[in-house]
């Protein structure tokens, strides 16, 4: 029975390649989770590379591929699931293991960040991601049926997720919104208002199709030939395919008035001093190609936590619709223009202070301890 008093133990476990937006998190889920009062959560995660000081494990090195990842959580959930009321963990896409394993733990709840079907079949335009498709159609259903709840990070994937899995409508799902300490990120220096010139950042670990920097491209190739008055830096953070990188030379030899500057993958403070430059940041502009509406990207907190408004192409489901630092309707390079013009007087401090209560972490973590203890006092009826 549901004793009042008692602390609910959760496992939140991390297995994956290491990349900058999952160190991040790591570094502020430890941070947080720390503060929990009314749960003994305990955090583990392993990584194939870690850093010094590091939270995280090192994986060791037979379990370091694709498969191998898989198999690692498996062997971890079913020594010590047992310890824990519930273990959260990231869903693994065409995880072959969850047929075997899933039914012998059942305490499991699947945090998702995209409608992993549909994602799997533009990552890999090709054979091999329409197989990988169909067997996380398989795959994933088997071990989300297996579990005790899901989370998704945007209101778009709640109903997709119940849909696409064939969930009953009472199989517990949970919004937990992507989300950061506000504090710990560093505030841009207030930008020069240069009246002739607009700078953008644009980032991604690796640029997707549904980041849509083939629809800015496209969009700039189109504005060549037209008379604009304001000269247009892109800043592209991140990796790009060799076909972008031939597109960006192409423009960058035909005219003075549209630029881009690509970068690579940069660290926070790299990537800070050439925000410092910019007006506007750019989210996502074509998360349709995933099947939604909203999203609720990481990137998209740190730069309003940086203080830098966004132009995007869709709703964040954590945000007011009519939130002014947010643009969401996507459009054109005039759109681009007239959103930066329109936050053109707006201080750094300014974006940051309206956003706080949207995209700081410890808000949402809070709400999910409530809703586990939801969860827990359910199944103890």
């Amino acid at each position: 029975s549901y004793k009042v008093n008692y602390k609910i133990k959760i496992a939140y476990l991390i297995v994956s390649r290491s990349y900058p937006g999952i160190v991040k998190q790591i570094e502020y889920d430890y941070q947080l989770t720390k503060k929990i009062k009314n749960l003994v959560w305990k955090n583990f995660t392993f990584l194939d590379q870690i850093e010094q000081n590091s939270h995280s494990k090192k994986l060791p090195f037979l379990f370091r591929g694709v498969f191998g990842r898989r198999l690692f959580v498996w062997i971890w959930l079913l020594k010590n699931s047992k310890d824990f009321d519930f273990v959260i963990m990231r869903h693994m896409e065409f995880d072959i293991f969850s047929v075997i394993f899933s039914w012998f733990v059942p305490n499991r709840i699947h945090i998702h960040h995209s409608n992993e079907i549909e994602e799997l079949k533009l990552r890999r335009n090709n054979w091999k991601g329409k197989i990988a498709s169909k067997v996380e159609k398989i795959t994933g259903g088997i071990a989300i049926r297996n579990s005790s709840a899901i989370l998704t990070v945007s209101k778009d994937l709640m109903h997709y997720q119940r849909n696409a899995r064939k969930l009953s409508k009472d199989f517990p799902i949970f919004h937990f919104p992507n989300g950061i300490i506000v504090k710990n990120t560093p505030l841009l220096k207030d930008v020069i208002n240069n009246e002739s010139v607009i700078e953008i950042g644009f980032i991604a670990a690796q640029f997707h199709p549904w980041h849509g920097l083939d629809l800015l491209i496209d969009n700039c190739k189109s504005y060549i030939r037209k008379d604009i008055k304001k000269t247009l830096v892109f800043h592209l953070i991140g990796e790009l395919d060799s076909n972008y990188l031939d597109q960006i030379k192409i423009i960058n030899q035909s005219n003075t008035k549209i630029k881009f500057k690509v970068y690579g993958t940069l660290k926070q403070k790299e990537y800070w001093k050439i925000f410092c430059n910019c007006n506007i940041g750019i989210g996502s502009l074509a998360m349709y190609r995933n099947g939604l509406t909203d999203g609720c990207t990481l990137k998209v907190r740190e730069m309003l936590a940086m203080g830098l408004p966004i132009f995007s192409g869709h709703k964040d489901t954590a945000l007011p619709d009519d939130f002014p630092y947010y643009f969401s309707e996507g459009g054109d390079i005039e759109d681009i223009i007239d959103f930066s013009r329109k936050v053109a007087k707006v201080t750094r401090k300014e974006v940051r202070d309206a956003s706080f209560k949207y995209i700081e972490k410890s808000i949402w973590f809070n709400a999910l301890a409530k809703d586990l203890q939801k969860l827990y006092k359910k199944n103890k009826k």
